[in-house]
C-alpha cells in the first residue's frame, strides 16, 4: 500500500495510518488505518521526512512494538506490516537539525538503498524515454533524444517524464521533435 507522506497534512496523517473511531475528531467517520489494512503486507512510505514529530514517534512505536491505537480508541490493535521508505532529503542532516527522530531514523534506515541522481544515470535516459512513451504510441528523433540526455534533470525522473508528457500534449505527430521536446523540458522546469 503506496503512501505519500508529503500529500497528506499533519492532522490527517495519524488517522491515515492508523485509522480512527467514529466521533475521534468533527466528522470522522470509522476506518482501520494503513497499518490495518496492510497487516501482513507492505507499506511504502514515500517522503517519510515529511511527516511530524509527533507522528512520527508513533510510526517508531509501530515499528518497534507493533502496536498502535486508532484516533479516538483505547484499543490496542497490532500490525505485521513490512515497510518501505523513501524521500529526497538527507535524513541524517533532518536528525541533525531536529526535524527527524534519530530512533526512527535507525529503524528505517536496516537496509539503505542510495539512488543517484537521473543526470548521474544519464545512459539510463533512453529507455526511461522509450519505455514511458511506449504506451503513448511515440517515439522521439535521435536529436530530441541527445537533447534528453544532455540535460540536468534536477527534478529526476518525475520532471523527465512531466517534460514527454508536456511533449505529447503539445505535438500531433508519432515522433517526438528536438523542437517540442526542449519546448516542454522549459515548460516543466
Amino acid at each position: 500500500m503506496p503512501l505519500n507522506c508529503a500529500g497528506i497534512s499533519e492532522t490527517l496523517a495519524e488517522s491515515t495510518l492508523f485509522g480512527c473511531v467514529e466521533g475521534a475528531f468533527t466528522g470522522a467517520k470509522t476506518h482501520r488505518g494503513y497499518f490495518s489494512e496492510a497487516n501482513n503486507g507492505t507499506i511504502f512510505l514515500d517522503e517519510v521526512g515529511e511527516l511530524s514529530l509527533t507522528t512520527q514517534a508513533k510510526l517508531l512505536q509501530v515499528l518497534s512494538e507493533g502496536i498502535f491505537m486508532r484516533l479516538g480508541s483505547t484499543s490496542i490493535c497490532k500490525s505485521h506490516a513490512r515497510v518501505i521508505c523513501a524521500t529526497n532529503i538527507d535524513l541524517k542532516i533532518a536528525v541533525e537539525k531536529g526535524r527527524f527522530r534519530e530512533d526512527l531514523y535507525h529503524r528505517i534506515s536496516v537496509m539503505p538503498i542510495h539512488l543517484k541522481p537521473l543526470r548521474e544515470r544519464r545512459h539510463e535516459i533512453p529507455g526511461l524515454v522509450m519505455d514511458y512513451l511506449h504506451s503513448r504510441k511515440k517515439s522521439v528523433d535521435v536529436h530530441a533524444m541527445r537533447f534528453l540526455v544532455s540535460e540536468e534533470w534536477l527534478g529526476n525522473i518525475r520532471q523527465l517524464f512531466s517534460c514527454l508528457e508536456i511533449a505529447c500534449y503539445l505535438s500531433e505527430k508519432d515522433v517526438l521533435d528536438k523542437e517540442t521536446v526542449q519546448y516542454a523540458y522549459r515548460i516543466s522546469c
